[in-house]
């Protein structure tokens, strides 16, 4: 019996090779492509790539990243012809000690090889996305695919490349992450998490999968390059000051909001989706990912959907902002997308196929949304079915979280309500709602 098994095994998998090898070339070529519209983008374009540049010549130059008056005198001494946006609390501290080492070259010869670095990024967070969500035979066919949706499908690789934008980095450093807790690497997921939040804060997310399953030896690596990292930075910065942007990048994060969501032609439901992708599906993200990693604590697809999931709420939350930002959640889409590839998946996994191709569609189509909106609605698309591929994953502890679930639906139910209630009835001669009174003047 197992004899006459290897045959159509091996079939299987030559096959899967062979359709790997016509999708990575064409892959290839769209890669090709954009390279070229990015590299059209004139270094003085690369403005996202900016404070990185700045803060890595700082360190290079013994100074402390964080002093602006030492970012202002890099900017002048490097005669650089851009505007001083020399800092951004975006980026801890981490980000130009890890950087430094690019920016001892003038800024023209910077650009070309940070645009590599974030061609880089995206093509393993297309490759590792695969990876993280097909296992078996059709695993190659999975990461050629994930590479096609990200350099040929998705509407701002190109520009996210040509402006410098670093979430592209991002972006491949948790399709990592994934896919080392997919094969059950979770220390070689947290010591990458760590690396991720050093460039930017927001892959810290992704150890919280591996806290709730109680994965000891993951925790301890990502502690232990925590405070290499640390060390590492506070060479140039000191503690508290390390300490002070850490949080004040946290502050600007919970603080800001999409201006699309007040706007009154955006709609009332998707206004409110707008909202709740914020703060509200922040808390879902958590608490989902956690409970599920906690039932499951020894299967690793479970971390990598919870993970997965983390990674499509920040996506979606950030790409409200800008549809740039949008590229952060690229590794839960490809992960979402390739599902029908993996050998466990049911038949009706075949539905998440076309979200894969929704962002191109929807930035395509006319709406009366702006394109930060749609993408951002995509993002909570990519979410909804990243959480249900989790809740798969985790069924044999289906019990406990269809009660989860009921109470996520409840949640989430009595939110839209509240948003989308009608307001009662003023008492005739009142003004309404959206008015307001002028002051009587003094």
């Amino acid at each position: 019996m197992v004899r006459e098994m290897r045959p159509p095994d091996r079939r299987h998998a030559l096959l899967g090779w062979l359709l790997a090898a016509i999708v990575g070339a064409a892959a290839a070529r769209e890669g090709a492509t954009v390279w070229a519209t990015a590299s059209a983008y004139a270094p003085s374009q690369a403005i996202d790539a900016l404070p990185i540049y700045l803060s890595g010549a700082v360190v290079r130059a013994h100074g402390d990243p964080t002093d602006r008056a030492a970012l202002e005198r890099a900017h002048t001494e490097r005669g650089m012809h851009l505007a001083p946006a020399v800092f951004s609390n975006l980026y801890p501290a981490s980000t130009g000690v890890m950087f430094g080492s690019l920016t001892d070259r003038p800024w023209p010869d910077f650009v070309p090889i940070w645009r590599g670095l974030l061609l880089g990024g995206a093509i393993v967070a297309g490759l590792a996305g695969g990876l993280a969500g097909v296992r078996g035979p059709a695993a190659p066919l999975g990461a050629a695919v994930g590479a096609w949706l990200v350099l040929a499908s998705f509407p701002v690789t190109a520009e996210c490349i040509g402006i410098g934008q670093v979430n592209l980095l991002v972006a491949g450093i948790l399709a990592l992450c994934m896919a080392a807790a997919s094969r059950g690497w979770s220390h070689v997921a947290g010591a990458l998490a760590v690396v991720g939040a050093g460039i930017k804060l927001v892959p810290a997310l992704v150890l919280w999968p591996l806290v709730a399953a109680r994965r000891w030896s993951g925790v301890a690596l990502a502690v232990a390059v925590t405070v290499a990292l640390v060390a590492w930075t506070t060479v140039h910065v000191p503690l508290p000051t390390f300490l002070a942007g850490i949080a004040a990048t946290l502050a600007s994060k919970a603080s800001i909001s999409a201006d699309w969501v007040a706007r009154r032609s955006t709609g009332a439901l998707c206004a409110t989706l707008g909202e709740f992708r914020h703060l509200p599906l922040g808390i879902l993200t958590v608490v989902y990912a956690g409970v599920c990693a906690a039932l499951a604590p020894r299967e690793p697809r479970v971390l990598a959907a919870g993970m997965a999931l983390g990674v499509a709420w920040l996506g979606a939350d950030a790409a409200g902002f800008l549809t740039l930002y949008a590229t952060l959640y690229l590794p839960a889409l490809v992960y979402l997308a390739t599902w029908p590839l993996d050998r466990d998946a049911p038949r009706w996994a075949w539905g998440a196929a076309p979200i894969g191709l929704l962002p191109a569609l929807v930035v395509a189509a006319e709406s009366y949304l702006v394109p930060e909106a749609r993408l951002a609605l995509v993002g909570e698309v990519v979410w909804l079915g990243v959480a249900v591929r989790l809740w798969w994953h985790a069924r044999p502890a289906r019990r406990p979280l269809a009660g989860l679930f009921l109470a996520t639906l409840v949640v989430v139910g009595a939110f839209a309500w509240w948003k989308l209630r009608p307001l009662p009835p003023l008492p005739r001669g009142q003004p309404p709602h959206s008015y307001t009174a002028p002051m009587e003047a003094p």
